[in-house]
């Protein structure tokens, strides 16, 4: 006890004092201890978390930064407050006695009072039993162990997992590139520190985009700087099953099946990880190609685009051409045939530079796009160069072989055509060569259009007229020609057209000609219409049993057949005599009323073929197809009596009776009544009482008729064919004559010249022309037999003496001997007597053409 400014203050007894320092040290020091163990324990945890998920993959930013801020609680939040909490507030002796209260309560109470007393003195106590007190307690105190009492002391348990810990930390933080690795992406969570690993892979694009549904390949190669080569890794696309691959040339190749939908897919190669989105898409194909093509020069087209999508283009001879194509997305990249030179890449677009065509030629077009993604394969370009094909030409309504009268025009259609236009049309005409006739034929051109390089093809109507061309009645070849524009190329032609042009008379023989040939033709027909009817008639007179049978009924499907047939023929006659009509109205030597009266006689043939003869065949028809007699007979025709009575009955009368026979029964008596008469008609033909032999009656009822008007109507053609074989007599016998007149008045011409020279010594002009002569000469003579012979036949069918008086006196003047005699000298130069002879022949045969004309 001492004094402190006029009061007494008690103290406390030194070896108690010391002894509560003393606790409170130990105190301090465990409580210490255990706060920087666990902080480091904390730290080193931490920091251990971020290493050891480093190394199973790519710990995530978020995960490091709670580590840290875990760290970092336990240094800033967690140790100041330990250390707050067990030194700063156990710093006073109150605060040690009430801390040794927790484990020995008694002595922590009376030391606690002890304290109280000292710090706070009643002035009314006796200082004595103050002191005493406080001697008291230390007294008791003396033997007991404050230290025991420190709280729960865990600081060696705390300092062992902490050393634990540290060896850990260093441990790894001597481990070389992942220690410090790990400590730094621990320390700065929110930098972007590379994670390190033992196996190190070469990066992945974080967006792969493949071709969708078809397997892909990821590959992941190991760096050159990696610790650890494991000898396999997985990969997982999205949440499917894991992918093994072995280690291959420093690389894991991951098989990754066909997918539709876009997902990540991750890699795990021993500790690095990589993860890369994958996107399918569809691959980059072409939407449009177009080649860009500048005909040669000589065509003078203007640029032209086609559509290449097909892959292929056929391209004229040298020409240039580019080709444009449109993918259906952006591209990176394009080459042709591995080349880039001269490619514009636009966007989706590619521009090929030109290229010459020459030949054929293949190249191969690739592209990527801006995905990296190619096509499935090269596009395949192929140039196909042709020539420039020859303009092609052809004439529509136009027979091979015409006959056309010199004064008339030939018309007809052209159409030509060329795949770079047409120049022009035109008609070359040659006359036919004979060494004989016409040894130096004469030929002709003429333009009918001109054409236009934009026009592929070109209809014109082309015209040929004999008259106006100058050409003589001979035998001509026509044909027609076209041009394109390429230089030096010869014509392109039609077929050849065999044209006889023929002079009236000489036109007027040749249609009487084709009239006897038609006449002899239409014979044929109604020969066979006889035919048929006499067959038709056998028919008829079968009985009906015999009607029934079915070769017979087979037989007469036959008929009808053969009836259809011969209708068919006629008709085609009918036409074809129509045009020879035709034909014959256009020379004003036919007479025209004659004409008129064919023309008429045809008609009726008309009739006969479009409505009788097709009228017998469907009776026929009907007649093979009726039904047999044995199936039931038909109802027989009335007779005369049925109908008189038929006639006078009563209306009434004949409901009641038909009601009657309808109740009666068939062995009913028949009813009363005036006797009636009868008249029995002409006996029945054959099988006339069944269905067959009726038809088969009428057929050849038809027929009959049939046969009488075409019998008619060929008599009166016979007739008419007859005044025209006449008429061409005299014309014959006036062209022989004029040929006559034509080598004698030839031969006066050259008798200043020619006139006593031999054949041999002649020119080569003359002697052409002797050639010409003699053949005209021969011809006329051929001519004139003709026209006796035809003479004599004709006088044979028409007993007209007029024909043969002029037959006989041909033959008494051997007309056709002195012909060819003729023809001799013509041959010797023998000009005098020829032209003598010439013309006697030329007036003898005026005068026969004379005699068939008749009187007046």
């Amino acid at each position: 006890m001492k004094l402190v400014n006029g009061q007494m203050q008690f103290e406390l007894p030194a070896d108690l004092r010391a002894k509560l320092l003393q606790f409170r040290r130990k105190v301090w020091a465990v409580k210490t201890a255990e706060a920087v163990f666990t902080t480091g324990t904390v730290m080193a945890l931490s920091y251990l978390t971020v290493f050891v998920l480093d190394r199973l993959g790519e710990t995530p930013a978020w995960l490091r930064t709670a580590t840290l801020l875990v760290a970092l609680a336990a240094l800033l939040i967690y140790l100041p407050a330990k250390l707050y909490r067990w030194i700063w507030q156990t710093r006073g002796l109150t605060a040690l006695a009430r801390l040794l209260a927790q484990d020995q309560p008694r002595v922590g109470d009376r030391l606690l009072g002890v304290i109280e007393l000292v710090q706070h003195h009643d002035n009314n106590a006796s200082p004595r039993l103050c002191e005493a007190a406080i001697q008291q307690v230390a007294d008791d105190t003396r033997p007991i162990d404050f230290l025991r009492s420190v709280p729960k002391p865990r600081h060696k348990q705390k300092g062992v997992l902490a050393g634990l810990f540290a060896v850990l930390t260093v441990a790894a933080l001597c481990i070389p590139g992942a220690g410090v690795n790990a400590l730094a992406r621990w320390g700065a969570p929110l930098a972007s520190i590379t994670r390190y690993t033992f196996a190190q892979l070469a990066d992945l694009q974080d967006r792969i985009v493949v071709p969708i549904g078809e397997p892909f390949t990821v590959t992941a190669r190991l760096k050159d700087s990696t610790v650890w080569k494991p000898m396999s890794g997985t990969a997982r696309y999205g949440r499917q099953d894991r992918i093994g691959s072995e280690l291959t040339d420093e690389a894991y190749s991951f098989e990754i099946p066909s997918q539709t939908e876009p997902a990540k897919v991750k890699l795990a190669v021993g500790d690095a990880r990589l993860n890369s989105l994958v996107e399918p898409k569809s691959r980059p194909e072409l939407t449009a190609l177009t080649a860009h093509i500048q005909l040669p020069d000589y065509l003078g087209y203007p640029p032209l685009q086609r559509d290449a999508r097909s892959g292929s283009v056929t391209i004229v001879k040298g020409s240039q051409a580019s080709f444009e194509a449109t993918a259906s997305r952006d591209l990176a990249e394009a080459t042709v045939d591995d080349q880039t030179d001269g490619i514009v890449l636009t966007g989706a677009t590619i521009k090929l530079p030109p290229m010459e065509v020459s030949e054929l030629a293949r190249h191969e077009l690739r592209w990527t796009d801006v995905d990296n993604l190619s096509a499935r394969t090269p596009f395949q370009i192929r140039i196909r160069a042709v020539e420039d094909q020859a303009p092609t030409v052809q004439c529509s309504q136009m027979p091979a072989e015409k006959v056309l009268l010199d004064e008339d025009t030939l018309s007809f259609e052209v159409l030509a055509g060329d795949d770079f236009g047409v120049k022009e049309i035109g008609v070359e005409w040659t006359e036919v060569e004979d060494t004989l006739r016409n040894p130096n034929p004469q030929q002709g051109e003429y333009l009918l259009a001109a054409g236009d390089q934009l026009k592929s093809s070109l209809t014109v109507q082309g015209a040929f007229s004999p008259k106006k061309l100058g050409i003589k009645p001979q035998v001509i070849h026509l044909k027609v020609y076209a041009e394109d524009y390429l230089p030096d190329r010869e014509r392109s032609y039609s077929p050849v057209y065999r044209i006889y042009v023929l002079d009236r008379q000489q036109h007027m023989i040749w249609v009487t000609e084709q009239l006897q040939d038609w006449e002899r033709q239409a014979l044929e027909v109604r020969d066979q219409e006889q035919r048929l009817l006499e067959t038709n008639q056998e028919l008829q007179t079968l009985s009906p049993e015999e009607l029934d049978n079915e070769a017979t009924r087979q037989k007469i499907a036959r008929q009808a057949a053969a009836e259809r047939a011969n209708a068919q023929r006629l008709t085609g006659l009918t036409m074809s005599g129509e045009q020879l009509i035709s034909e014959a109205l256009r020379n004003d030597e036919f007479n025209v009323a004659s004409l008129e009266k064919w023309a008429q006689m045809l008609n009726a043939l008309k009739g006969l073929s479009s409505k009788n003869m097709p009228s017998v065949a469907n009776l026929l028809a009907e007649a093979a197809n009726a039904a047999k007699a044995s199936e039931g007979s038909p109802p027989s025709a009335p007779s005369i009596s049925d109908k008189v009575r038929a006639a006078n009955r009563d209306p009434d009368e004949k409901d009641e009776e038909e009601k009657s026979d309808e109740g009666s029964s068939p062995s009913g008596s028949a009813p009363l009544g005036l006797p009636e008469t009868t008249i029995a008609g002409p006996p029945s033909k054959g099988g006339g009482s069944c269905p067959a032999g009726q038809k088969m009656d009428e057929a050849v009822e038809e027929q009959q008729k049939l046969l009488e008007e075409f019998n008619k109507v060929m008599g009166e053609l016979a007739e008419l064919m007859a005044d025209l074989q006449g008429s061409t007599f005299v014309k014959r016998l006036k062209a022989a004559a004029d040929n006559e007149l034509k080598i004698a008045s030839t031969l006066h011409g050259s008798l200043p010249t020619a006139f006593g020279e031999v054949a041999p010594a002649l020119p080569k002009l003359q002697t052409q022309e002797l050639r010409g002569l003699q053949t005209l000469q021969v011809d006329t003579s051929t001519d004139v037999r003709l026209i006796q012979e035809d003479l004599v036949a004709y006088f044979e069918r028409t007993q007209r003496s007029n024909y043969k008086t002029v037959a006989d006196e041909m033959s008494e003047t051997q007309v056709v001997s002195n012909f060819k005699e003729m023809s001799i000298d013509v041959a010797r130069n023998m000009s005098g007597e020829t032209i003598a002879q010439a013309e006697y022949w030329s007036d003898q045969l005026d005068r026969w053409a004379e005699i068939i004309v008749g009187p007046g």
